[in-house]
């Protein structure tokens, strides 16, 4: 009798270190992924940096040519093209704002699924922990455990999803509201270089 409970309990101990093993593979995997993402967005941070330096280059030489145009006024042409250096000049900003915004959705897009990602691998985790404590508690009849804890564990990773949930459905809203008002403010420096 008492080497079939010990067998038992091997089997069972057995079973939850390969529970284990695979929960520690899971979470390797989801920092490898995590380390990719982290060095695609330095990528794209670099680029939007070299964009940035780029369009100070060229209000430097806009802000040049408006010297040189003070100077030797009467020029028609000359007005011409710095309208057109301005307008080229704007274009690049709008371009520059609207890809900094994607990133930033991009990425906080990104944090929120990983953030999703190891609550449901920490579900599953805590359900095959729930499953190997209600077999070994109905395998020992002597033995009582208490089954609402995991339950009341369940329940709190269950609300953490539902308040990740909502933090990216807000973010999501913000961020709509701030294209919409810089969409608004757009349309507001078109007027003002038309007047």
């Amino acid at each position: 009798m008492v080497a079939i409970r010990n067998k038992s309990l091997g089997a069972s101990a057995s079973s939850h270190v390969n529970v284990a093993k695979s929960v520690a593979a899971k979470t390797g995997e989801i920092k490898k992924s995590y380390q990719e993402k982290a060095l695609e967005e330095a990528q794209e941070r670099r680029e939007f940096r070299r964009q940035q330096a780029e369009t100070r280059n060229k209000q430097e030489q806009l802000a040049a040519s408006k010297q040189s145009q003070k100077r030797h006024r009467g020029a028609a042409n000359s007005r011409q093209e710095l309208r057109k250096q301005q307008s080229e000049i704007r274009r690049e900003q709008q371009v520059l704002q609207e890809n900094q915004s994607r990133q930033k959705v991009r990425v906080e897009t990104d944090l929120l699924e990983t953030a999703v990602n190891s609550v449901n691998s920490e579900r599953n985790y805590l359900g095959a922990m729930l499953d190997f404590s209600i077999s070994t508690a109905s395998r020992l009849p002597l033995t009582t455990k208490d089954s609402r804890v995991p339950f009341s564990v369940v329940g709190d990773t269950n609300f953490a999803l539902k308040v990740t949930k909502l933090v990216k459905d807000q973010i999501t809203t913000q961020f709509r509201t701030a294209m919409l008002a810089q969409a608004n403010t757009k349309s507001g420096d078109i007027v003002n270089l038309l007047n």
